[in-house]
């Protein structure tokens, strides 16, 4: 039995237990490139304004084009599962073959890549909100799934990025204040039936929701928090680019070719936390696939193993570092995870990745689970963020909470 047969098998066994889970699926180690995004490919936000297109992309690296279907399943602003059915929020099915695909092209890791648009002639979404993409194999299993945000811009948002006020945090956390305007659109209740939740460059695993509007002032619903907003700033992103493979960048110290395909090796990193702020433009933790190895990125860029370390002159012991960025979904697993080299006194792994530009940074894993995303890498008030307010308004009457407006802001323009 083939890896791929006996991955599936267990899908079979277990899948049903995961359907409509509010937590991606991670996929397979032979699932890789996982990327949700608008119509063009730089796009990075899974966010799209209702009606406009959205595509979810990846690569199979068996290459032998087997059969995917794709399901989608709607979600309240808390991603708790709705209570409507399938016909409430899809015009059309879903549950369809994705025909959209192609085999690699002169590269020497085959792979199939597979690619969703939607809407498309069978399925477009009816209804504003959150919805998960479940993508699924041919026993309709789940093999990996994806958060999309549909948003109507029905009510007008300002955001606006602040040093936190308490004197103690004042030089690493940044403060979210914002103002939803509602004029033209008629809100009953505000306080009761509008859903709030701010994201910090568009990551869901640090959101912060249940906000009241402080006062209202005309129209506006008005939200000067300092605490109950408040974010850490934490660092700009590291970044490597490996879309040509047969050279060394400022980044990547040696480019190879061995027995088991292309490695790129990158510049030790350095822990950042004792360090002083230092600006660098990043895509705050985004990748881009490209090459310079052929004209379609999707289908001729190679797959490299990429070389990570982090100098660290003392082992962590009882922690565990993590690789963590958009490429591995912000995951931390086996899959992400460093070993520590007592020779060379650095935390190292491998990470088959597709050719492009990849931010990336490090995370510690705390004995009780919970993720550190700071004590490495430093945390300032000066760092660029992006910040978006997502307001989700349930209708009397209405069964499900709507997007009605979706505002973001830059802590470029942060302010005292």
């Amino acid at each position: 039995m083939t890896k791929k047969s006996l991955y599936f098998l267990i899908l079979t066994l277990y899948g049903l237990a995961s359907y409509g889970q509010s937590t991606e699926i991670e996929p397979p180690d032979f699932i890789k490139s996982v990327s949700l995004h608008g119509e063009s490919n730089d796009s990075f936000v899974p966010f799209v304004q209702k009606g406009d297109p959205v595509v979810l992309e990846f690569d199979d690296l068996f290459g032998d084009e087997v059969d995917y279907y794709y399901r989608i399943v709607h979600f309240d602003s808390q991603w708790k599962p709705s209570d409507l059915s399938k016909s409430e929020y899809i015009n059309g099915l879903d549950e369809q073959r994705i025909s959209d695909y192609k085999n690699s092209l002169n590269t020497l890791q085959i792979y199939t890549h597979y690619t969703l648009l939607l809407p498309n002639e069978r399925t477009t979404l009816k209804l504003s909100g959150n919805y998960m993409i479940e993508i699924l194999d041919y026993n309709y299993e789940i093999v990996f799934s994806r958060k999309l945000v549909v948003f109507e811009p029905l009510v007008n948002v300002e955001v606006y990025a602040k040093r936190a006020r308490d004197m103690k945090d004042i030089q690493q956390k940044q403060s979210v204040q914002f103002v939803v305007n509602t004029a033209g659109y008629q809100i009953d209740n505000p306080t009761q039936n509008i859903k709030i939740v701010v994201l910090q460059n568009h990551q869901w695993n640090s959101a912060i929701s249940n906000l009241k509007p402080q006062f209202t002032a005309g129209y506006n619903l008005v939200y000067k928090y300092d605490k109950e907003t408040s974010f850490w700033g934490g660092n700009e992103y590291f970044n490597f680019d490996s879309k040509d493979i047969r050279t060394s960048t400022d980044r990547v110290y040696a480019s190879k070719t061995e027995d088991d395909g292309f490695h790129a090796y990158l510049y030790p990193d350095e822990i950042r936390a004792n360090q002083i702020y230092t600006y660098y433009p990043d895509i705050n933790g985004n990748f881009v696939i490209r090459t310079m190895q052929g004209q379609d990125a999707s289908i001729e860029s190679e797959y490299v193993w990429v070389h990570f370390s982090l100098q660290d002159f003392f082992e962590l012991n009882d922690r565990k570092v993590h690789v963590y960025g958009a490429f591995n979904n912000y995951a931390v697993d086996n899959q992400t995870l460093l070993e520590y080299n007592k020779f060379s006194k650095t935390y190292q792994a491998a990470f088959y990745l597709k050719q492009g530009f990849y931010n990336y940074t490090y995370v510690v894993e705390n004995p009780d689970g919970i993720i550190d995303k700071h004590s490495l890498n430093g945390s300032h008030f000066q760092t660029e963020n992006t910040y978006s307010v997502l307001v989700y308004y349930r209708k009397f009457g209405d069964r499900h909470e709507s997007l009605i407006g979706l505002g973001e802001g830059n802590s470029s323009y942060i302010t005292d």
